[in-house]
């Protein structure tokens, strides 16, 4: 058998390695912020979609555009979940993390480019650049992620990682900021050209500033790197090994369990966020961009107060109160959906408290979720949970993206929202049941 790459035995850097790392988030946060959350879903909607379907009715429209939508999330959701935690072992077997970073990462832009290059006449070349780059994105992160035991001691991979999800916060509003001159002060189809240009910005802000970590960072293993079909074999036994083991960790299994289904929620608010701003409160691209610049501000400081809870409280009482809390808005945001008790100003109204709430918790708790595996984890495997925490959080596109969809085409967007609740509700059922 060929044996495993074994890392060298000096996890240090140099200062250019690490801020290349940060600047990594910094650009790819573009995608995810512009194209999934705030810009190009408008587009998706109001642009590609009539043309795809020119005889239906607002509604048809609005319900198909849901449901395709959030089927194309979901299948380059499926695509990653299916293939990552292989694809990590055999980058680790072969010590190729790098390249596998710089190809995940050229797919992604090149999938946003064609986004693009579409335009609004060519539904399924769309669905096809959207799919393409969300493998692109997901699949660098396995890789990105992997270099950051690398780069500092142990002690010094918290203060890091912090660093670069405050990079990536700054660069998704960055990104923002430059194409809001292309829809500022635009309505309708005039709105909508401008849109149509967003993919050529997000592809080259991401290229930019992902091109110094691509460049920079350095596979650290020692020994003959073996051929990737020998690795295809040693990554799979590595993977069966690696579930065995968690098979005989209930509680862990149980945590999976359950952050997969409250993280299908969040992701699903996340995909549908604008399409729901411009279709039931008639938003206009201009305020949906400013939403989104106010809702990532507020994040940050969210994820951090919910820190300070888990610290005092544990990340498992933190985890319960968010997911109350998003029960909570999804009960206000389908109130101000209802069309026969408000008019639009008024659903506005109760909107704008609702979209502040939900932002406030969204960073935590993901941030609390990531703070409970550490409890969870005994000491020397916490790399090992992790890994199958971005294993279940793959996992978690696929469900919500497609019950928002499902649920949307058939009854509208405000009981879409109201359907999130119960993966909110299951979700903290079952983390009751995980002892701390």
């Amino acid at each position: 058998m060929i044996p495993r790459m074994a890392a060298s035995p000096a996890p240090l850097s140099t200062r250019k390695q690490r801020v290349a790392w940060c600047f990594y988030d910094f650009g790819n946060s573009a995608f995810p912020t512009i194209i999934i959350t705030a810009l190009y879903v408008i587009y998706f909607k109001q642009a590609v979609i009539p043309q795809a379907y020119p005889e239906a009715s607002l509604a048809e429209r609005s319900g198909q555009g849901d449901w395709l939508w959030g089927l194309t999330n979901a299948i380059g959701s499926l695509l990653i979940f299916g293939s990552a935690p292989l694809l990590g072992a055999i980058a680790d077997c072969t010590g190729r993390k790098r390249l596998f970073l710089r190809l995940f990462s050229l797919l992604c832009v090149s999938g946003t480019l064609l986004l693009g290059l579409a335009g609004a006449s060519h539904l399924a070349l769309v669905m096809l650049g959207l799919i393409l780059a969300i493998v692109g994105f997901e699949g660098a992160l396995v890789f990105y992620n992997s270099f950051l035991p690398e780069l500092v001691p142990a002690a010094k991979i918290p203060r890091l990682s912090a660093l670069a999800w405050a990079f990536g916060y700054i660069g998704g509003i960055g990104c923002l900021l430059v194409v809001l001159p292309l829809v500022l002060g635009r309505e309708g189809d005039e709105a909508l050209q401008g849109i149509a240009m967003v993919p050529f910005f997000v592809a080259g802000w991401f290229l930019l500033f992902t091109l110094p970590a691509l460049l920079l960072l350095q596979d650290r293993c020692q020994g003959p790197r073996p051929p990737m079909r020998a690795s295809l074999g040693m990554g799979l036994q590595d993977l069966k090994a690696s579930l065995a083991e968690f098979r005989r960790e209930p509680r862990f299994l149980r945590f999976l369990l359950a952050f997969f289904l409250y993280n299908n929620g969040v992701l699903a608010v996340i995909v549908f966020a604008a399409a729901f701003t411009t279709q039931t409160l008639e938003f206009s691209a201009t305020e949906s961009l400013l939403l989104i610049v106010v809702l990532n501000v507020v994040a940050a400081p969210g994820a951090y107060l919910f820190g300070l809870r888990a610290e005092k409280h544990g990340a498992k009482r933190s985890i319960l109160e968010t997911l109350l809390l998003w029960i909570l808005v999804c009960a206000g945001v389908w109130l101000c959906a209802q069309e026969q008790w408000f008019d639009a100003q008024t659903g506005t109204l109760i909107f704008w408290p609702m979209a502040v709430l939900a932002s406030l918790v969204i960073g935590a708790t993901q941030a609390t979720s990531r703070s409970f595996v550490g409890e969870l984890a005994p000491e020397g495997q916490s790399a090992q949970y992790y890994g199958m925490m971005a294993f279940s959080g793959k996992g978690s596109a696929i469900l919500g993206p497609l019950l928002f969809g499902a649920v949307s085409a058939g009854a509208g967007q405000g009981w879409a929202v109201a359907s999130l609740s119960i993966l909110f509700a299951a979700g903290a059922l079952v983390l009751r049941g995980v002892r701390e």
